[in-house]
């Protein structure tokens, strides 16, 4: 999980998305499987989005939605848990459910390749001869 809080520095002001992006970068990452937040990106953050190598398979998960379990709780509700109890990941097929977003965003990648006269392409940052990407590992 990466965060992208909206970072204001006087004059400039980074998004939400672009934090996020940095943050995933910095740490060595190629791809995000999904991004959550209350209202879809900006124009700016929007194309910084499609720049990851993932982007074609990224999910949106609109922050605004409530859901509900199975047995009428709501997801997020404070659940008493005993010392030690583990908490199960969520299958991946889950994240299927919710729109791309690539989907949300769709509007703007056919106006911005009507007004340019090309085809959009997307999640080409580390795509090129050049680039080599490097596992790291520690060792402590």
């Amino acid at each position: 999980i990466y965060l992208g809080p909206s970072l204001d520095f006087g004059s400039r002001r980074l998004g939400p998305e672009q934090t996020l992006v940095a943050n995933l970068y910095s740490h060595g990452e190629m791809g995000l499987d999904a991004v959550a937040a209350y209202v879809p990106p900006a124009r700016e953050e929007a194309e910084l989005l499609r720049e990851v190598a993932t982007y074609k398979r990224m999910r949106w998960l609109d922050a605004n939605l409530v859901c509900v379990r199975p047995d009428g709780g709501l997801h997020g509700e404070v659940q008493q848990r005993q010392p030690g109890s583990m908490i199960r990941a969520a299958k991946p097929r889950l994240l299927k459910k919710y729109p791309l977003v690539s989907e949300a965003l769709a509007p703007a990648d056919v106006a911005a390749a009507a007004v340019s006269g090309l085809e959009v392409e997307h999640g080409s940052c580390f795509q090129h001869a050049s680039y080599k990407y490097l596992e790291l590992e520690g060792s402590g």
